[in-house]
């Protein structure tokens, strides 16, 4: 099952690098203006009352997990297929997303945090598994909107590159799932372990 879409994968260059460079402008744009700062901090705002809810649960070390599986794989595979609508969608996702990192540890950075620091110790424990399969469901949506785009426009082969790409999305949910819950399970035991430090 997984191994078609493995192959699949090295078709898929320019659509991963396309959705690579919008988290990083979206990083960039996040730390360099404030033009967005309102509606940036609403998003951090609305998670960190989540995180402060579910703190107050019995086992919360376990609805945090869940909560950070189910949040990241059911609006990575929705915004996957909603690249179908000409790819805006993911492209949205991925800037937004990137804006409000980068967001996050400028205004962290300006109140004297050591943000490298936080980068490591916070970020790349989990984010090493997270933002590549985020990319890849982004990646994705974009190679959909981009054939249907192109089938919709009578392009030669589009249908079966659109059929193809649909078809290897199947097992891309399940690989999506997997990755994310074991990000998932990071976030909520070494990468707090570590910030606690």
């Amino acid at each position: 099952m997984f191994a078609e879409m493995f192959r699949h994968f090295r078709t898929m260059k320019g659509p991963l690098a396309v959705a690579a460079v919008l988290f990083a402008a979206g990083i960039w744009i996040g730390a360099q203006t404030d033009a967005f700062g309102r509606l940036l901090d609403d998003q951090l705002e609305s998670l960190s009352e989540t995180a402060e809810a579910l703190g107050k649960l019995e086992n919360a070390q376990w609805w945090f997990g869940l909560f950070i599986f189910l949040n990241n794989t059911v609006k990575s595979i929705i915004v996957m297929y909603l690249g179908l609508l000409f790819g805006l969608l993911p492209a949205a996702f991925l800037l937004i997303n990137g804006m409000v990192l980068g967001h996050l540890f400028a205004s962290l950075d300006a109140q004297g945090v050591h943000v490298w620091e936080l980068i490591v110790k916070g970020l790349l424990p989990h984010g090493i598994l997270e933002i590549p399969a985020i990319v890849l469901a982004c990646g994705y949506g974009l190679r959909m909107g981009s054939a249907a785009v192109a089938a919709l426009t009578g392009r030669p082969g589009a249908r079966s590159e659109l059929k193809q790409v649909m078809v290897v999305s199947l097992p891309l949910m399940l690989f999506l799932a997997l990755v994310l819950g074991a990000a998932a399970v990071v976030e909520s035991t070494v990468t707090v372990w570590l910030l606690s430090m």
